[in-house]
């Protein structure tokens, strides 16, 4: 038993698993791909990747997913989402994979280019319309969570 702790730690240790590692590459991949099965096929396919020690969890799950290419993003499959997110999922599939490699991920351009299949200007472009895009959707979001709050009645004092 102790011997499996210890193989099962060590595990652990080289590919980067914890439960922020594990959750973060899966909304990367669910991000990546749209949906939330190919997401979890992509982390599975990724962890196995990772044991060999090639390259850690987050990066072998973003290659998997991005070879799994883009399919329709799941009907309703947003909600398990936090709002922020659900508009990310909402971007065009180029301008997302670009902003969620570059932005969420925190990869470098050069590094997302070469993951992507494009130029580190094209990724920048891409980047920066998704940046504009998730800014007026939070801004009509506001508006509407504004609205919200009023029809709701005062606030109560603290």
């Amino acid at each position: 038993m102790y011997t499996q702790q210890v193989v099962a730690a060590k595990t652990t240790f080289r590919v980067g698993l914890t439960s922020d590692g594990l959750g973060k590459a899966f909304i990367t991949a669910w991000l990546l791909t749209g949906s939330q099965a190919r997401a979890e096929d992509a982390v599975a396919e990724g962890f196995c990747l990772s044991l060999d020690g090639e390259s850690p969890l987050q990066d072998s799950v973003a290659a998997v997913a991005l070879r799994m290419g883009e399919g329709a993003v799941d009907p309703g499959g947003e909600l398990g989402l936090p709002r922020e997110l659900r508009f990310v999922l909402r971007l065009r599939p180029d301008r997302r994979r670009c902003y969620v490699l570059r932005v969420l991920a925190g990869y470098s351009r050069e590094a997302s280019a070469r993951l992507l299949g494009m130029s580190a200007f094209e990724v920048d472009q891409q980047v920066a319309a998704s940046m504009q895009a998730l800014a007026f959707e939070g801004a009509k979001g506001s508006r509407t969570w504004r609205t919200e709050l009023t029809q709701a009645g005062p606030r109560p004092r603290v």
